[in-house]
């Protein structure tokens, strides 16, 4: 069980990183290795058991499945593999015409399978994390990397949607930050367990958790925090939207 956590988690940064050196040969690819790289998570969703623990990771890696986070992994893995593979349709026509030497085309195409299995990793990794390195490097790295993928089309609306959806993630991203480290230090603890305790147990609770209120709220959508959300999820490409709205928004 150990090595299947293992490969969920790695084994998106593995499909990085070939899509990574593909570019440098010249030609994205769509393959059945880049349509893997949510499958380790699914199968850690039904097969994966117990928690995980690494003192050296940070200030002490923990990891688990419980009844929140195995259900929603095993939605995850799954949308992402549903969107990844109708990607590989929607990309036909763009694939042909990159393969055809038209260079803008295979600009788009490899950053797009680049930067979506990082986007998954994010998405996977914090799903799993119970302590706060983790998890924010999860929802950090999810929230950035996204950014290429709703930039893909690079029109003049693509870039004001990406635009928006950027400004509006950095500040999300300082308010998360800001909201974690206040009730962390609350309670110097370096869990998520201790986050919540933190604010239970201070006179300015309200006050942290309305910081990541406002800081997940952003990427949730929520009333008066989703003005990116009509500028952006248009613009993505079909996958990218899907996965935008069905999971990582549901992330925050």
């Amino acid at each position: 069980m150990t090595l299947v956590f293992v490969m969920a988690l790695l084994w998106p940064l593995c499909v990085a990183l070939r899509s990574a050196w593909q570019r440098l040969r010249g030609y994205p690819a769509l393959d059945a290795v880049w349509l893997s790289a949510a499958w380790p998570a699914l199968a850690l969703a039904f097969l994966g058991e117990g928690a995980w623990h690494w003192p050296a990771w940070m200030l002490g890696g923990q990891w688990a499945l419980d009844d929140l986070s195995r259900p929603w992994l095993a939605f995850t893995a799954l949308l992402w593999s549903l969107a990844a593979l109708h990607a590989r349709g929607y990309f036909k026509a763009a694939l042909a015409r990159a393969r055809q030497g038209d260079e803008e085309q295979r600009y788009k195409l490899a950053r797009f399978v680049l930067l979506w299995p990082l986007t998954f990793a994010g998405n996977a990794l914090l799903i799993v994390s119970q302590d706060i390195a983790s998890f924010y490097l999860g929802f950090a790295l999810m929230t950035f990397a996204a950014y290429a993928l709703v930039l893909h089309d690079r029109t003049a609306e693509a870039r004001r949607g990406a635009r928006a959806y950027l400004v509006l993630a950095v500040i999300g991203e300082g308010l998360i930050l800001a909201g974690l480290f206040w009730a962390a230090g609350q309670e110097q603890a370096s869990t998520l367990a201790g986050v919540r305790e933190g604010i239970l147990a201070s006179p300015q609770g309200v006050w942290m958790a309305l910081l990541l209120w406002l800081g997940f709220g952003v990427k949730a959508g929520v009333l008066g925090l989703h003005v990116w959300l009509p500028l952006a999820h248009p613009v993505a490409p079909a996958p990218a939207s899907a996965v935008l709205s069905g999971a990582m928004i549901k992330a925050g």
